[in-house]
C-alpha cells in the first residue's frame, strides 16, 4: 500500500512538472492525452520497486522512452527512472544491479539520441548532460546496499559469535549433567560440582591457558575476538570450576598443568 501511495505521490509530482516543462519547450508541446497515460505508467512502475525492482526499472525506462521519442518536452519523467535505478542498486547484489542500471542507461541513450535526430535544435550538451547524470542514482543506491550488507554480515556474525559462546557454556554441563545421571542410575555416588580441568570447556580453557600467558582481560579478548564481557565471564567460570580464588592461582594453575595458549 505505501508503495502504491508513494507511486501516485511521484505520478502527481511528474504530471505537474511535465506540464510546466512542456509550456518551455520551443516549440512548444502541450501534454495531450497519451503524455499523461505515460506519465503515469512511468510513476506507476514504482509501485512494484521493492517488490520486483527489475520489473519497476524496465517498466519506467519503456515508458520514458516512449514519452521521449513521442517528442514530450524533456524533464521530470526521468525522475521515475531515478527512483527505480536507485532501488534495483540498493536491493540488488554490486554485479546484478550495475548490469541492469547499465542497461537502462544505455536504453535511455539510444532514446535520447533517436530524440536528438530529429530535435537538431537542441544542444548536444544538454542532452549529454541530461543522460551522463544516470550514474548518480546507481552510485547511491550502490553505496546504501554495501553498507546494508556490512552490517547484515557484523550482525550475523556476532550472533553466531554468541550462539558459539553460549554452546561451549552448556556443552560442559550438557556433558556433566548425563554422566551424572549415568551415576545415579548405577547407584554411584555423584558430588555436586565438578572439579578439575576436564570440568572446563574448550573456550574456557583457552582463556585458562592464556592467563597463565598473563595475558589481562582486554587482551585475552583480542586475541580470541570476544568482547571483555565474555571474557569476564569465562574467568569467572574457570575460577568458580577449578575452586580457585582469583587470577594468581588460574596463572599457578595453568603453569602446574603445563596449559598452554
Amino acid at each position: 500500500m505505501v508503495d502504491v501511495v508513494v507511486a501516485a505521490g511521484v505520478a502527481v509530482v511528474v504530471i505537474v512538472g511535465s506540464v510546466l516543462a512542456a509550456g518551455l519547450q520551443e516549440p512548444p508541446r502541450p501534454l495531450d492525452a497519451w503524455a499523461y497515460v505515460l506519465t503515469a505508467a512511468a510513476a506507476g512502475a514504482l509501485a512494484w520497486r521493492r517488490a520486483a525492482p527489475l520489473v519497476a526499472l524496465v517498466g519506467a525506462v519503456a515508458a520514458v522512452g516512449v514519452y521521449l521519442l513521442g517528442g514530450y518536452a524533456y524533464g521530470p519523467i526521468q525522475l521515475c527512472m531515478v527512483l527505480a535505478m536507485f532501488e534495483v542498486a540498493r536491493r540488488l547484489p554490486l554485479r546484478a544491479s550495475l548490469l541492469a542500471c547499465g542497461l537502462a542507461a544505455t536504453a535511455a541513450v539510444v532514446f535520447v539520441l533517436a530524440r536528438l535526430a530529429r530535435d537538431a535544435d537542441m544542444p548536444a550538451v544538454l542532452v549529454s548532460a541530461w543522460t551522463g547524470w544516470l550514474v548518480v542514482p546507481w552510485s547511491l543506491g550502490a553505496l546504501v546496499q554495501v553498507r546494508s550488507a556490512a552490517a547484515e554480515r557484523m550482525r550475523r556474525d556476532l550472533m553466531a559469535k554468541a550462539a558459539l559462546e553460549d554452546f561451549e557454556r552448556l556443552e560442559a554441563s550438557r556433558h556433566a549433567d548425563a554422566a551424572a545421571a549415568l551415576l545415579r542410575s548405577l547407584g554411584a555416588p555423584v558430588r555436586t560440582g565438578p572439579k578439575g580441568i576436564g570440568a572446563l570447556t574448550r573456550r574456557e580453557a583457552e582463556v585458562l591457558g592464556l592467563i597463565g600467558a598473563g595475558l589481562s582481560n582486554p587482551e585475552i579478548g583480542e586475541r580470541l575476538y570476544i568482547t571483555r564481557k565474555t571474557v569476564e565471564h569465562h574467568v569467572g567460570n574457570v575460577l568458580a570450576k577449578l575452586g580457585l580464588r582469583n587470577r594468581a592461582e588460574a596463572a599457578a594453575y595453568a603453569t602446574r598443568q603445563k596449559i598452554s595458549p
